[in-house]
């Protein structure tokens, strides 16, 4: 994407997408040797009240950059925090969006800002975000 044509407002996404299921989660934990039970143990999960095990943050994050990544093609990803609301459920389809909030032409190129957001199935926000990007 042009850094010119970057605009306060610009909408990111939405982009909809099926959740990593049980196993895909599970199979992440124990590659990064976790063993959190809400992450790997479907009785534990849905004796507290869960569907099924839950989306390990890291990996709710990995969605949001890749969902920056898409919009801006080229552009260097210089930060990107989140804040996690309600958990995510294995296999739930969730919507993932942003807005841009702040642009800031520089000599070489621009940087921008980016509010962003994960809602899960029933529209609730699961996860917020910011990212700033960098282009030149």
């Amino acid at each position: 994407m042009n850094p010119a044509a970057v605009e306060v407002g610009d909408v990111i996404g939405p982009e909809r997408r099926v959740c990593p299921d049980a196993a895909m989660v599970g199979a992440y934990a124990a590659g990064h040797d976790v063993q959190e039970s809400l992450f790997v143990d479907r009785a534990f999960a849905q004796r507290v009240g869960y569907r099924d095990v839950i989306v390990p943050g890291p990996m709710q994050t990995a969605f949001l950059e890749q969902l920056v990544r898409r919009h801006f093609p080229g552009w260097e990803l210089e930060r990107l925090s989140t804040t996690f609301r309600i958990s995510v459920v294995s296999s739930d389809t969730i919507e993932l969006s942003g807005v841009v909030t702040e642009v800031h032409p520089l000599p070489d190129g621009a940087r921008v800002d980016c509010d962003l957001v994960i809602e899960n199935s029933d529209g609730e926000r699961t996860t917020t975000g910011h990212a700033t990007l960098r282009h030149g």
